[in-house]
């Protein structure tokens, strides 16, 4: 019986397809890359792509890289008589510079230069790609704050007119979301109950419908950790006195007592900066 001789593992072709391959897989993630939201929005709203999150493509993208600089560098220490070949005259075989060298250097150094300088074409395809970003940005959802993801809820308190911390808390609660300590941050929240930060902020003001909206307008639980309305930074003080049923007299002495300067038309963020204070110590003076 013919015996069939075991095949030798080649190397040269192991190599050539890993060149290839990594090469694919680089171009690949790049072009998701180019065209991904900036972070502090994919973060925020949970993007993906083919079932990857930023994050992971932009890991791709890092080890495919790699991947391509070492399997060249060992491809070229396979090829290497044949690379010094394109170094030398052909018919004299000693060192020139060839043609096919000159011109290559040429295309890389106008491109090193031609994107250091910012001119066209090269400026143009950067710009396409900064509008390509900022199309994300009128996405119906977005951060209060760029990434809001990861701050705790007391730390996003302080960054929003009239929310705080233990009304969010309260309204996460209602919906079966419980803290595991004051650091945990909304990503880190989001995460161990498979949610976005972007569902998670909006069931923290007690927004419990599923549609996102614009966080930076209009919401359930602006005032009073879970009714409607606008947020109290927003409210005239005349609005806020009708919802809370104070009386408006009564609410302008206190005011006028902690130095604020007030009218009833005057929203609650506006009478707030004539004292120096948050709109949120408003509310805790007035009430």
């Amino acid at each position: 019986m013919a015996q069939t001789k075991q095949t030798r593992f080649n190397w040269r072709g192991f190599t050539s397809i890993t060149t290839a391959l990594s090469f694919l897989g680089l171009a690949c993630t790049g072009v998701v890359l180019f065209f991904m939201p900036p972070g502090r929005i994919a973060n925020w709203t949970g993007w993906t792509c083919a079932g990857l999150t930023k994050h992971q493509w932009g890991g791709l993208h890092i080890w495919f890289g790699i991947l391509f600089a070492v399997i060249c560098i060992i491809h070229a220490i396979y090829n290497w008589k044949c690379l010094l070949n394109y170094f030398k005259d052909k018919t004299r075989q000693h060192f020139a510079l060839r043609w096919e060298w000159a011109l290559a250097l040429a295309l890389c150094g106008l491109l090193l230069m031609g994107t250091i300088r910012d001119t066209t074409p090269f400026s143009t395809l950067l710009a396409w790609q900064e509008s390509v970003k900022s199309s994300y940005d009128r996405l119906p959802a977005q951060a209060p704050i760029a990434h809001a993801e990861l701050l705790t809820l007391d730390q996003l308190a302080k960054q929003i007119d009239g929310v705080e911390a233990a009304g969010l808390e309260t309204n996460l609660e209602a919906n079966s979301i419980t803290l595991t300590s004051p650091e945990e941050t909304i990503g880190e929240l989001a995460q161990r109950y498979g949610k976005t930060p972007s569902e998670i902020y909006q069931l923290a003001l007690g927004n419990t419908s599923t549609t996102q909206t614009h966080l930076g307008g209009q919401g359930r639980g602006g005032y009073g950790g879970g009714g409607g309305g606008q947020r109290f930074g927003q409210m005239t003080l005349k609005d806020f006195c009708e919802q809370a049923g104070l009386d408006m007299v009564t609410a302008m002495e206190k005011l006028n007592q902690a130095g604020c300067t007030a009218s009833d038309s005057m929203t609650m963020r506006d009478i707030a900066s004539t004292a120096g204070l948050h709109p949120s110590e408003l509310r805790s003076l007035l009430e």
